[in-house]
């Protein structure tokens, strides 16, 4: 429940402040974020909220790195939500993830 209040928090927090910048030092591919974000929650077997919680980060990342004034920034902000992803899974699903090491490529992306 924590999980999904700070999610709608930051989502809310983000939606305010954004502002688009003139150069964006990284571009994600929304549709391939959410088959990969997909194919986690199947793979893990996760619940309905805690996909759609997924499906908002996604949205956020690409909206708050996109934003990003600098490549250290777009980097530190991407890093949060590779924390944030890890963080709303519990130890053993997180472990299962790490098996997966193709999956967790996809989803904890480095820039």
């Amino acid at each position: 429940m924590k999980q999904i209040l700070s999610i709608l928090v930051l989502s809310f927090m983000f939606s305010v402040s954004s502002f688009a910048q003139e150069k964006s030092f990284a571009k994600f591919d929304r549709e391939q974020m959410i088959k990969d974000t997909n194919e986690m929650v199947t793979y893990l077997e996760l619940d309905n909220n805690f996909k759609q919680s997924l499906f908002q980060l996604v949205d956020m990342r690409i909206e708050s790195v996109g934003t990003a004034t600098n490549l250290e920034e777009a980097k530190k902000i991407n890093s949060q939500f590779n924390n944030k992803i890890l963080a709303g899974l519990s130890k053993e699903k997180r472990e299962k993830l790490l098996e997966n090491k193709a999956l967790h490529k996809k989803i904890i992306l480095e820039l």
